[in-house]
């Protein structure tokens, strides 16, 4: 049985007090994007021409959407349109992920697409992307990447591994893979949670 965790993603100061970690898969071309922002910190207004679908591990921001103002806060999910101009405003240190990719929707945005229950399925243009929080007793492919909100250990057929934020790990396995058990650090305020992000 061969299982590996490897982190797949780079990380770099975007700009004083931005950083960010990025994944692309090179066959989909879809982004898998982690920021770390610190309070105060603005991200200057931008499109581009992807769908973009962003969680929040922690922390507050203020994002404008286009012409609407919206307060994203712990746990907060979006879904905004291609070539909808959008910026954010750190109203605290936030966390938070991006998924960037090619497809089409009816809608300009949607706040809160997913939740803590709930398992997303993104249709793009060519692939589905699979996005779900990780529990113990959960199953996952090869190839299915890993984001933690703050260090963990999880245990995957009885293997254990060590996940850091903001570092993207791929889950390299001849196999299908059981989640025995995930510790979080414990000693933080922020809540310990593991998101999967599989492409189809």
């Amino acid at each position: 049985m061969n299982i590996k965790l490897c982190i797949v993603s780079k990380k770099k100061e975007r700009k004083k007090g931005f950083y960010q970690a990025q994944y692309k898969d090179k066959t989909t071309k879809i982004q898998v994007l982690l920021h770390m922002c610190l309070q105060g910190v603005l991200l200057d207004k931008h499109k581009h021409k992807q769908l973009q679908f962003g969680y929040n591990f922690w922390g507050r921001y203020k994002f404008w959407i286009d012409k609407d103002l919206i307060y994203i806060s712990s746990r907060d999910s979006y879904l905004i349109n291609r070539y909808i101009e959008h910026k954010a405003l750190a109203l605290s240190d936030y966390y938070s992920i991006d998924i960037k990719y090619d497809g089409e929707t009816n809608y300009d945005k949607v706040i809160n697409i997913i939740n803590k229950q709930d398992t997303l399925n993104i249709e793009t243009i060519e692939n589905k992307i699979n996005i779900c929080f990780v529990k113990n007793n959960s199953q996952f492919k090869a190839n299915t990447l890993f984001i933690a909100s703050k260090k963990a250990v999880i245990y995957l057929n009885k293997k254990k591994f060590i996940i850091e934020p903001m570092h993207i790990y791929k889950l390299f396995a001849d196999m299908e893979l059981n989640v025995d058990n995930i510790l979080y650090e414990d000693n933080s305020d922020i809540k310990g949670e593991i998101v999967a992000v599989s492409i189809e």
